[in-house]
């Protein structure tokens, strides 16, 4: 089977049990954000791995905030439990934008209905490259 038909599959169930009533909660709990790798210099791809369970109406956008900052988007299914881990990007787009030194992490999930959670702040360093 095809990813977006298993993805469409999980979407249209998702959207009957909440129809149904059979999933009577929207659950959204992100938690346990590592940012990897900390220290991160130029030429290191940076990602944000943390536990992620989705019971939705329909996909969630997810917000990478850094110092507060919306740097990143996506989306996840409506269905999920386990473990997620997201590419940020280079450090070195992240210095150029952040600067070096200390920053704080948090992810923020939103489902249709507007409900949202958040990871926990977490420090992260960005520093140059040893010689």
């Amino acid at each position: 089977m095809n990813r977006m038909l298993i993805k469409a599959l999980t979407v249209g169930l998702c959207g009957a049990l909440l129809g149904c009533g059979l999933v009577e909660n929207v659950t959204l709990e992100a938690f346990g954000l590592q940012v990897v790798p900390t220290p991160a210099q130029e030429g290191d791809l940076v990602s944000f791995d943390f536990r992620l369970t989705v019971a939705a109406s329909g996909p969630v956008s997810l917000s990478a905030l850094i110092d507060g900052e919306e740097y990143s988007t996506q989306t996840a299914p409506s269905l999920f439990a386990g473990e997620f881990s997201w590419e940020i990007g280079d450090a070195a787009d992240l210095i150029a934008r952040f600067d070096l030194g200390d920053h704080t992490a948090q992810v923020r999930v939103r489902d249709p209905e507007g409900h949202t959670a958040r990871t926990e702040q977490v420090t992260f360093t960005l520093v140059v490259p040893a010689p």
